[in-house]
């Protein structure tokens, strides 16, 4: 909702510490490594591709363009204009049109067509031929260019799940008389389905869940909802994946850095492939190609897939590929050719950042290219606003970047994936207290953030970003952006207020379009599919929550969300009949089942919510640049919540293996809903895993009361740091908890509750393991830092805390940190929105902005302290910062306090060259290298 602000403007004026050495394989730095294959070997094994046949179907298809709904104030797709004649006909292809006319083309009749398979047979090369009665002028296809005016020939839909949806768009040229043309439609049959990694799957009755806490894979009974076995798997297991037939399963286990082959039926292992065999380090997500030959792998540490093949009941590992950074979930197409690998943290300088997936061709394997998606805000994307406002784009610029991808979620017939995420905001993440000021931020809900956002994969052909039809549909749409800025399709899960007439109005989606979530939630870390894929289950990780989704049309299904058992969900599976799904969990011990009954029989059909554009006083003026009125949406018949309910829990083990007063920090630290922990926030939006997942970074810089920060990793625990934040403001856990949860989050933090997280802030947040180095150099690098940097970075976190070495938890000792000014002081990092903005802001407003961004002096003259009233801050000058801890300081994707670096190479520079260090070149390659092992 806060990074919505800046578009709300716009459109109101328009395993062990230190070095792993586990031997690395000789051929691990060529970027491709396949291995040739044994001529004593069986071959591969692969499951024929059964039946193969070509089907097609015909329809004829009638719009009216003068029919009355397209006098109403909603602008959502219509069916009552368009008739359809071939629904019936032999064939498994079934039709859906809906019809609207948007206001940025009035030109043209907008057609939403949806392709549905009424086969349980997938279809795979499905094409769409338009063709024009009577010489009417040809439809164009507007599916990935929203702007197209190209002829439509020949229009691809994809592939089909069993009985699933698919989604084109075309437009026709619009005139008084009714418009027809037929669509015919053309096909092969296929068994095979997309794949993506999971930590859960069910097959033939049995679900196979992995457990990380107790470093085991429990098996449970579907039909009878018990635990029937366990395999041990040691190293944190967590993902696994079962063969086609059923008679293996494969476990990626991190700590481990192994993946485990299981014989399903007598659950014994036969094989275990490590490290020196070629999976890379702390190897997450693993998935298997749709024909049963490959296994792929990601190393998050390793930055590298793996691909494993099959040779009859055999193993091996048969290539490695160099990825980018911290790859996670992946996804391989029913084919098996292509293989889409999400990246969890963005990369880049504020200025230039994006998120990015890569995608790879199994056959030759190798890196087709990437797929990225910068911040809008970046300087060269923000010309497309500051063009409407005649400024310089640097006046503008902020940061809005996409982050936590936490993988990619193809549909079964693979057309369209959703990869779960969230973006960072460019507004403040304020502390009030009861004497705040009245401004814009002090009236908004505490915590409300880091809203949870699905972004969209147009996966028909080559994988790329979804098209935003939604941007024409506002009656004040400003062409000249919307053509520019290149919008992509996305889903933000904001808060909602319900007006009287029963209509909603959401508060700040970053693009206020229909696929819009109606109520907020947090960010997400998985997604299923009910069967046919028409609905998508959505599992808010912070939020504890399934969100049902509209998998064909991405509108949303209910206007609340269906509040799970167990905490932190990160994985689900449904059974093969669709009528229920299984989800695990981070911080339960058991697994729930979900009756899924209602939308398994009948399928749902797809479908859009009535929408409008309109003024609503009380609200103001609309919310992106996009329009200036706000998105409607009508809750005619829409229920409550999903018509999901929650049927068994089946404990993985018979003890939770963790600490009880740990496993709850652990769980208090990771969640934001307020209905299930009141003490913790008052949204579900922000928990402290928001921005530090899994005790890491989110990769990137936020406004804070203190100034523009760079989000700190709390890895390896906080009771060796002393003073806590950049400028060593908080003196322990307990002060840093009873001040920032209440003004920052909205929750009033019991003792218990306090415990409880410092318990596991303190101790239990464990290390990354460290990526492969050359010791060598490393060892001479450790001697440079003994010499020339170890007088700052002291202790065992090698930061500057000044920690009590009597405190159990580290608190910094009274006489406060040791400060240091490195020549890092700035008036803007670029994170907080443009200063333009500080020009059209009321007086306190523009004041308070011009504070908080950059650096100021803190202390008891604080001018933002009197305005919002946070707890004081001790004394500190500008450009004075704690030298940070140092612990897995290789994993940051920015340094220094505003994240001016990107890489370990230009800190190390800026510091030689800043405190006369006198370093030479390899001395600085050396030191470079010994900080990877830290």
């Amino acid at each position: 909702m806060r990074r919505a602000l800046l578009l709300m403007l716009a459109g109101g004026l328009l395993p062990a510490l230190g070095c792993d050495d586990t031997p690395e394989p000789a051929e691990a730095d060529a970027a491709v490594d396949a291995a040739a294959p044994d001529a004593a070997l069986e071959p591969p094994f692969a499951l024929d591709e059964l039946p193969d046949e070509a089907v097609s179907g015909r329809f004829a298809i009638t719009v009216d363009p003068a029919h009355a709904v397209f006098d109403e104030p909603t602008v959502h797709p219509r069916t009552e204009p368009v008739q359809i004649d071939g629904s019936g006909a032999d064939g498994p292809f079934d039709l859906r049109v809906h019809a609207k006319r948007p206001a940025g083309r009035p030109d043209v009749l907008w057609l939403e067509v949806i392709v549905l398979n009424r086969e349980a047979t997938a279809l795979r090369e499905v094409v769409a031929y338009p063709e024009a009665i009577d010489g009417a002028a040809a439809a164009f296809d507007v599916t990935a260019d929203v702007f197209s005016e190209a002829s439509a020939d020949a229009v691809p839909v994809g592939g089909l799940g069993p009985h699933g949806a698919a989604r084109i768009a075309l437009a026709l040229p619009a005139g008084e008389a009714p418009i027809e043309l037929t669509l015919r439609l053309e096909a092969r049959t296929t068994r095979f389905e997309a794949a993506h990694s999971s930590p859960i799957a069910v097959t033939d009755g049995e679900l196979w869940a992995a457990f990380a806490d107790g470093d085991r894979v429990a098996v449970i009974d579907t039909a009878a909802a018990e635990r029937i076995g366990h395999v041990d798997v040691p190293g944190r297991p967590s993902s696994v994946a079962i063969t086609a037939d059923g008679r293996h399963v494969l476990v990626a286990a991190r700590d481990a850095n192994t993946v485990t082959v299981i014989d399903r039926a007598s659950r014994e292992i036969r094989q275990t492939i490590g490290e020196a065999d070629g999976v890379g380090r702390d190897p997450r997500h693993i998935a298997l190609s749709p024909d049963g030959t490959y296994a792929y792998v990601t190393a998050y540490v390793g930055d590298r897939l793996t691909r494993l093949i099959r040779r009859g009941e055999t193993w091996s590992v048969d290539a490695r590929l160099d990825l980018g950074r911290r790859p996670v979930g992946l996804a391989i197409s029913p084919d098996g050719a292509t293989i889409t690998i999400a990246h969890y943290l963005p990369r880049g300088l504020i200025a230039r950042n994006e998120a990015w997936l890569t995608i790879v061709d199994a056959d030759p394997f190798a890196v087709r290219g990437e797929l990225t998606m910068a911040d809008e805000f970046n300087v060269d994307r923000v010309a497309c606003l500051a063009d409407i406002f005649g400024v310089h784009p640097s006046r503008m610029t902020s940061e809005g970047v996409a982050s936590q991808l936490a993988g990619v979620f193809p549909t079964p017939g693979g057309a369209s994936a959703m990869i779960p995420g969230m973006r960072i905001s460019p507004t403040p993440v304020t502390e009030t207290g009861p004497a705040a000021l009245e401004t814009v931020f002090t009236n908004q809900p505490a915590g409300r953030f880091s809203p949870a956002f699905m972004f969209y994969v147009d996966t028909r052909e080559s994988p790329k970003w979804a098209a935003t039809d939604g941007i024409l549909d506002p009656p004040d749409v400003n062409l000249s952006y919307a053509t520019c800025a290149d919008l992509h399709r996305e889903s933000e899960f904001t808060s909602r207020v319900v007006l009287d007439d029963g209509r909603q109005v959401n508060l700040g989606p970053v693009l206020p379009l229909a696929q819009a979530g109606l109520s907020e939630t947090g960010v997400a870390r998985a997604v299923g599919y009910t069967r046919g894929a028409r609905l998508a289950l959505m599992l808010s990780y912070v939020a504890d929550e399934l969100v049902l989704i509209d998998a064909t049309t991405h509108n949303p299904i209910s206007q609340t969300h269906l509040q799970l058992s167990g905490s932190n969900p990160i994985g689900v599976a449904v059974e093969p009949d669709g009528s229920a799904a299984w989800v695990l969990y981070d911080n339960s011990t058991y697994v729930s089942r979900l009756d899924l009954a209602a939308y398994a029989d009948p399928l749902p059909e797809p479908g859009y919510r009535a929408t409008e554009y309109a003024d609503i006083p009380e609200f103001g003026p609309g919310q992106a640049a996009i329009t200036n009125r706000r998105l409607v949406r009508h809750l005619d018949d829409l229920p409550e919540q999903p018509a999901i309910s929650e049927t068994a829990t089946v404990e993985l083990v018979d003890a939770d293996p963790l600490d009880p007063l740990v496993r709850r920090g652990r769980t208090y630290f990771s969640s934001s809903n307020p209905d299930k922990y009141p003490q913790l926030s008052t949204s579900r939006q922000a928990a402290c895993a928001t921005c530090h997942p899994d005790g890491g970074h989110d990769g990137s810089v936020w406004a804070t009361v203190e100034g523009e920060r760079r989000t700190l990793s709390l890895r390896g625990g906080l009771a060796d740091r002393g003073w806590l934040h950049a400028s060593g403001t908080h003196r322990d856990l307990h002060e840093f908890l009873e001040l920032v949860v209440p003004q920052r989050l909205g929750g009033a933090l019991d003792e218990e509750s306090a415990d409880a997280m410092i318990a596991w802030m303190a101790d239990g947040i464990p290390e990354l393991q460290r990526p492969p180095v050359d010791e060598a150099l490393a060892a001479a690098g450790a001697e440079v830092f003994a010499a020339k940097c170890a007088a700052c970075h002291m202790g065992a976190a090698l930061g500057s805390g000044n920690p009590d070495p009597d405190d159990p938890l580290g608190a910094g000792l009274e006489s406060g940190p040791a400060l240091f000014d490195v020549g890092t002081a700035t008036d803007s990092a670029g994170v907080l929105i443009g200063t333009f903005f500080e020009s059209i802001f009321p007086p306190l407003e523009a004041e308070l902005f011009g504070l908080l961004r950059g650096d100021r002096a803190l202390g008891p003259d604080d001018r933002a302290q009197e305005i919002l009233d946070f707890a004081p801050r001790p004394v500190r000058a500008r450009g004075q910062f704690k030298a940070p801890a140092l612990v897995n300081v290789y994993d940051n994707v920015l340094f220094m306090h505003d994240g001016r670096f990107e890489t370990l190479d230009a800190v190390v520079e800026h510091l030689d060259g800043q405190l006369g260090l006198a370093l030479s070149a390899d001395d600085r390659r050396a030191v470079v290298e010994y900080l990877k092992t830290l």
